[in-house]
């Protein structure tokens, strides 16, 4: 966990640049880095090497928790 700046003071699970130390959290790395086939630092430019998250979606998160609990249903209907 790390302090991150432009953030309140609050802590954060996020990454940081290894050449330029900048901090983001995860939620910003996914968001900024969703459409980019060879990630940059936002400060240097240099390669950020870190795992992208997923950006979080609340709708596929939904219809994800609606399609497993009908299939659960399902399954214990049949049984």
């Amino acid at each position: 966990m790390s302090l991150l700046h432009g953030h309140r003071p609050f802590l954060f699970q996020g990454q940081s640049c290894e050449t330029c130390g900048i901090r983001m959290h995860l939620p910003c790395v996914a968001k900024y880095f969703q459409s980019t086939s060879e990630p940059r630092c936002p400060h240097c430019n240099d390669y950020w090497p870190h795992h992208i998250p997923e950006v979080f979606d609340p709708e596929k998160e939904r219809e994800a928790g609606i399609s497993r609990s009908s299939r659960k249903s399902l399954r214990t209907r049949q049984h």
